[in-house]
């Protein structure tokens, strides 16, 4: 999971009625997350070729209030994953905003360390977006993120 601050002006057409933008320590965060499922069924029945696959997602955080009661609630911006028929399958059931690119994703031991997505957007040919996970990289993140949330 990488987490961004953003300008809450950004999300502000995505944010669904009777909720806010919900922030931490007033800051408003986008977060880009990617796992992989696996032995999915759907309706609790397996279907073939369509079990284990990557999915990354753009989403952000909201709030509302319910009889007193703080409720917090995730609103997914885009939802990719690998094949058309489970991002059809998923817009249908869920109503949820997915769409189907190739994807692939590279393990080192326990952690996935690579997720790349695959489009065929430039006319030179399939252009690579990859989001690779270092753990320097990780660490300088998180070590500037608690500095600002202190």
């Amino acid at each position: 999971m990488l987490n961004y601050a953003v300008d809450p002006a950004l999300l502000a057409p995505y944010v669904p009625d009777g909720t806010v933008l919900d922030a931490h320590g007033g800051i408003t965060y986008v977060s880009l997350v990617a796992f992989q499922f696996e032995h999915t069924r759907v309706l609790g029945i397996p279907v073939p070729l369509h079990r284990d696959f990557e999915e990354l997602n753009l989403r952000f955080y909201v709030r509302r209030e319910h009889q007193g009661e703080v409720r917090r609630a995730v609103v997914f911006i885009r939802e990719v994953v690998p094949r058309r028929a489970i991002a059809l399958i998923a817009r249908a059931l869920y109503n949820e905003p997915y769409i189907a690119l190739p994807m692939r994703h590279r393990t080192g031991g326990d952690e996935v360390v690579e997720v790349a997505l695959e489009s065929a957007v430039s006319k030179a040919g399939p252009s690579q977006l990859v989001f690779a996970k270092q753990q320097e990289e990780n660490r300088r993140r998180n070590a500037h993120a608690s500095d600002r949330l202190s």
